[in-house]
């Protein structure tokens, strides 16, 4: 049954043209050269620092790390920030 939905899931963003991160429940990462990153369909903010951000994702949490951080834009579930970016990393649950 879950292969099932798998296939009609990749069927919906391959065929039909639906983003992915709507139809499988997943996160999308914008980087804007070094200095924005925008996080859209995160489940939650688990830390904020002025030098890392710790986002609750489907499958684990991303890190962000840097230094300078400021909340340019937040709203449901995406976030936008500004600083000087150095990384991004993926933690599985």
């Amino acid at each position: 049954m879950g292969k099932m939905i798998g296939d009609i899931q990749d069927i919906m963003v391959n065929k039909l043209d639906i983003p992915r991160e709507i139809v499988k429940n997943s996160y999308k990462i914008i980087v804007d050269g070094d200095e924005f990153i925008t996080v859209e369909n995160h489940k939650g903010i688990l830390k904020f620092q002025d030098d890392e951000l710790v986002l609750k994702v489907e499958g684990g949490n991303i890190v962000i790390t840097g230094h300078k951080f400021t909340i340019v834009y937040i709203s449901g579930k995406t976030i936008r920030i500004t600083g000087v970016l150095k990384g991004v990393n993926h933690e599985q649950a």
